[in-house]
């Protein structure tokens, strides 16, 4: 028996006569059926999903309606989460604000669901749409609720970032109540009879969406648009493009410093940049690079500062899961002296940012991208087919990822396994940007082998950084007194669990290279990869 909600499409002349077909179902409901009804009372949906719309992408909309008709002592909002196929409710729950975070929720499997979705980032009003509605409540000869329907007239939808709006078609929604399937089946049958009354599958967001012609917010791969036989030079500047669109993409987000993600793709985008700056160099005349890659590092510098607060930010509450619960409040004056350090360090990430050396930076390298190739080209390598060009560049890094890794030992020291991170971390930039032009399926293989061993080198440095770092933190608390002597006991027992994590990220290197240098992959690379000789 289906206990989904159920929407139909309700036609409206587009000259609204005195009495609205809205009405005129509504007073014919109440005819067949026994039921109670409000209305009409003007209904407003917000909208809401992340910059790269993780919630739509999860399958479901996310949105915030005045409780409808309103009550004065009731809640401001309720929050709702339904699935789009099939069109499903999840979760409501009724808040006085409308959350920006997960954990602006209170504990429950709402705030629980929501943060796997969305963490770390943040929710933003994505649509809003407004309608008259009237509700009707379906009751047996007991008085019980048995079922409940929401007709609602012609809309209007907003995008709140553009102000661009459209209008949209009378809704009705039928919620069925659980222990009722005989209830549900006569109202759907009488609603798929109204000859003004359409079944449909969509979400009212996926309609929204479509009446403001709007995509769906997918992340869009960087070398998406590669063709193996392009000229390598244009190629990679127009790859080259697509990053740097990304980072002015994510650059107010950045600025407006609420969602730490930004930054994260935004570096990610830099890095990119200058893996490919470096690993491609001789697509280029060095003299033409050299002030670019010099400026790229400055700004990976100034964005690091920031982004090593986020992430020890976000980790506070993993460092708290670390330590007894009597003592896990002990962490509090380190988060709020994070806190402090993360606003000065964002307050000087926006200053330079404003500054007329970023702004030549993106200029220039904006107009460098979009100059014509040279002709002829400029180096042998500039002129060869992008695939064969990005095939020796890969088969380069894997070679020397294999030759660092087979070089650890025992008794290597950290400074050897970080090293053999950097050339894992040049060499999945280069297999990332790079794979629309290699088969599928074999190159993600490699990726997921490449960033296990990439995790546990990770683990492994991090945790070595942040025991350092805490003893840093622990020492400007210190001086600026505010670390009292609860807290700073609490941070050493934190560093002696983070050496048992880097020790246990060590003993599982062994495994994980293993793993990614065993005969399938290496049979991989060299099919996929290798030059011919």
């Amino acid at each position: 028996m289906p206990d989904r909600l159920r929407t139909f499409l309700l036609a409206e002349p587009a000259d609204v006569p005195a009495r609205t077909r809205q009405e005129t179902l509504a007073e014919a409901l109440q005819v067949a059926f026994r039921t109670t009804a409000e209305g009409p009372f003007r209904l407003v949906r917000r909208y809401l999903d992340t910059f790269d719309g993780r919630v739509e992408a999860a399958g479901g909309g996310l949105f915030v309606e005045t409780p409808a008709p309103p009550h004065r002592d009731g809640p401001a909002f309720i929050l709702r989460w339904e699935t789009h196929t099939p069109p499903a409710p999840q979760h409501s729950l009724p808040v006085e604000s409308v959350p920006e975070r997960a954990g602006d929720l209170p504990p429950g499997p709402f705030r629980t669901a929501l943060a796997t979705v969305i963490a770390p980032r943040i929710l933003l009003p994505v649509f809003e749409v407004a309608r008259t509605a009237r509700r009707l409540e379906v009751r047996n000869p007991a008085g019980k609720v048995v079922a409940r329907l929401l007709i609602a007239g012609p809309g209007t939808v907003r995008a709140p970032d553009t102000d661009q709006t459209a209008t949209l078609p009378g809704l009705v929604w039928l919620f069925p109540v659980k222990g009722y399937p005989k209830a549900t089946r006569a109202l759907l049958r009488f609603l798929r009879e109204w000859k003004h009354l359409t079944e449909t599958e969509a979400h009212e967001f996926e309609l929204a969406r479509a009446a403001l012609g709007r995509p769906p917010r997918r992340a869009v791969q960087p070398g998406a648009g590669l063709e193996p036989g392009e000229r390598a030079d244009r190629a990679v500047r127009r790859l080259l493009g697509h990053l740097l669109d990304t980072l002015r993409v994510n650059e107010p987000g950045l600025r407006d410093g609420r969602d730490p993600e930004f930054l994260h793709d935004y570096r990610v985008a830099l890095r990119r940049t200058r893996t490919v700056l470096g690993q491609l160099k001789r697509l280029f005349p060095p003299e033409a690079l050299a002030t670019f890659r010099a400026e790229f590092k400055w700004l990976g510098q100034i964005t690091g500062s920031v982004r090593d607060l986020d992430v020890y930010l976000l980790r506070m509450d993993a460092y708290r899961s670390h330590l007894p619960a009597p003592i896990q409040p002990d962490l509090d004056p380190l988060a709020a002296f994070l806190e402090r350090r993360r606003r000065e360090a964002h307050a000087t990430l926006v200053a330079a940012l404003d500054s007329p050396r970023y702004t030549a930076l993106v200029h220039d390298w904006r107009t460098f991208l979009e100059a014509p190739v040279p002709e002829p080209p400029p180096t042998p390598e500039a002129g060869a087919p992008i695939r064969d060009v990005a095939a020796r560049r890969i088969w380069r890094a894997y070679r020397r990822v294999l030759k660092k890794g087979r070089a650890v030992t025992p008794a290597s020291p950290p400074e050897t396994l970080h090293a053999l991170r950097i050339a894992c971390k040049k060499l999945r930039y280069l297999l990332e940007i790079f794979h629309p032009l290699f088969p599928s399926k074999p190159v993600k293989r490699l990726v997921r082998d490449l960033k296990a061993l990439q995790d546990v080198l990770g683990e492994h440095q991090d945790f070595a950084v942040q025991q350092e770092t805490l003893q840093t933190f622990a020492r400007q608390m210190a001086a600026e007194g505010t670390a009292p002597a609860e807290t700073l006991t609490a941070m050493g027992r934190l560093e002696a669990h983070l050496a048992d994590r880097q020790r246990q990220a060590r003993e599982a290197f062994a495994a994980c290279f293993d793993r990614f240098t065993r005969r399938k992959n290496r049979d991989r690379f060299t099919r996929l990869f290798r030059p011919a000789s």
